[in-house]
C-alpha cells in the first residue's frame, strides 16, 4: 500500500514539475521575443526624440509607444523578481510552489497582451517604423 501511494505521489509530483516546466518554457520564449521588442522600439524612441513635430497624431502615437514600453519593462521586472524568488528555494520547495507557476501563467498571459499591443501598433504605423534614408553628402 505504501508503494502505491509513493508511487501516486511521485507520478503527480513528476507531472506537475513536467507542466511546469512547458509553461516556463513557453513563457521565457515570449518573454525573449517581449525584451527584443522593447530594444527596438526604445531605439525607435531614440531616434523619434531627434525629430521635432506638432502634429497631435505623431505625438499620440510616440506616448502609445511609450506606454507600451512601460508596461512590457513592468512586465519583465515582474518576472525576474518571480524568477529569482523561486531561485532562491530549494529544490523540493520548487517543485511543490503553486504560486509560482500561477504567477508565471499570469506573467505570460500578460506578455501575450503587449505583444499582441506591439504588433498592432507596428501594423497600425507600418510607415513610422520604416527606416529613414541618409542623406548624402
Amino acid at each position: 500500500m505504501a508503494d502505491a501511494v509513493r508511487s501516486f505521489f511521485v507520478e503527480n509530483l513528476l507531472q506537475i514539475i513536467s507542466e511546469n516546466v512547458k509553461l516556463i518554457a513557453g513563457t521565457k520564449g515570449q518573454l525573449e521575443l517581449l525584451v527584443e521588442e522593447v530594444k527596438t522600439l526604445n531605439a525607435f524612441l531614440d531616434e523619434a526624440a531627434k525629430t521635432q513635430s506638432d502634429n497631435k497624431l505623431w505625438k499620440q502615437f510616440i506616448k502609445d509607444i511609450r506606454i507600451t514600453v512601460y508596461k512590457a519593462e513592468d512586465i519583465i521586472d515582474k518576472f525576474l523578481v518571480q524568477a529569482k524568488l523561486h531561485a532562491d528555494k530549494n529544490f523540493v520547495k520548487r517543485g511543490f510552489d503553486y504560486n509560482y507557476a500561477g504567477a508565471v501563467k499570469e506573467l505570460g498571459e500578460q506578455v501575450g497582451i503587449v505583444l499582441q499591443k506591439v504588433k498592432k501598433l507596428r501594423e497600425d504605423n507600418k510607415q513610422a517604423f520604416q527606416p529613414t534614408p541618409v542623406s548624402a553628402r
